[in-house]
């Protein structure tokens, strides 16, 4: 009988904990919501990109996107051994402080899980962002691109 006095209460204590972590893991997870890099009223930049328009600006993050996967590309050893070829699709989100946070990568097409990790890598790599903007607030900028592997 003992035990169960003592068992009980350590249950609903334990319950009521990890309850309430999740209640504030949900609260947080809404905190870090997105606005698609698509109807931003600034989008993030990259240093070298301040101080022009948001079509230009939008050129240049492209442009420096492009030389920040070709400066960090690699062709992952077991893929080439296994001949695996495909795309993989990275998101992620620069936060409104510029940090790059959440990057998932999912490949598409068979054995393409061997390239997920180096193409998280890339982009893992990324220097911190001058963040976007929406209604004049700096806010969280979700972001998703195909990177395609090809053997030649």
């Amino acid at each position: 009988m003992m035990k169960y006095v003592v068992v009980i209460p350590v249950v609903v204590l334990l319950i009521s904990v990890f309850s309430t972590k999740a209640i504030a893991q949900q609260k947080e997870s809404k905190k870090e919501m997105a606005v698609s890099f698509d109807i931003m009223d600034e989008i993030p930049r990259f240093a070298g990109c301040e101080n022009i328009s948001n079509e230009e600006a939008k050129n240049c993050f492209n442009e420096k996107m492009k030389e920040h996967i070709i400066k960090y590309f690699t062709y992952p050893e077991e893929a080439v051994k296994k001949n695996i070829q495909g795309n993989v699709i990275i998101t992620f989100m620069i936060d409104k402080e510029g940090y790059v946070k959440d990057i998932t990568a999912k490949g598409i097409g068979e054995n393409t899980s061997l390239l997920e990790p180096e193409a998280k890598k890339i982009i893992s790599l990324l220097p911190n962002f001058i963040p976007g903007k929406h209604n004049n607030k700096a806010v969280n900028v979700q972001y998703n691109f195909p990177l395609t592997y090809k053997l030649q």
